[in-house]
């Protein structure tokens, strides 16, 4: 939303069932998706891209985060698992139940 006017600024949409919770890098550049259909979303928030869906919970996401530094995405699920996951490659790298 447009602080000064409180117009939609971009609109993203997932195929992948509600959305649990969002969260944008810490450069504010691009945004994560975590949904209950099992995946977590992200994609580039200027110019409304969809990078990638990142599959490996059994069940729905509740939280994603981004780490301080940028290069990872934290999710957590119901499948009691949390995941790690490397933002640039875009690949599981840690599995903690």
């Amino acid at each position: 939303m447009d602080p000064k006017n409180g117009s939609l600024l971009k609109k993203l949409k997932t195929n992948s069932g509600p959305i649990a919770t969002v969260a944008f890098s810490p450069d504010n550049a691009y945004i994560v998706a975590a949904c209950y259909g099992c995946t977590i979303q992200s994609g580039i928030k200027t110019v409304r891209t969809h990078l990638k869906t990142l599959v490996g919970h059994s069940e729905a996401v509740k939280s994603a985060a981004f780490s301080p530094d940028g290069a990872h995405i934290v999710t957590a699920s119901a499948d009691h698992t949390i995941k790690v996951w490397d933002c640039l490659l875009m690949f599981k790298m840690l599995e903690m139940d």
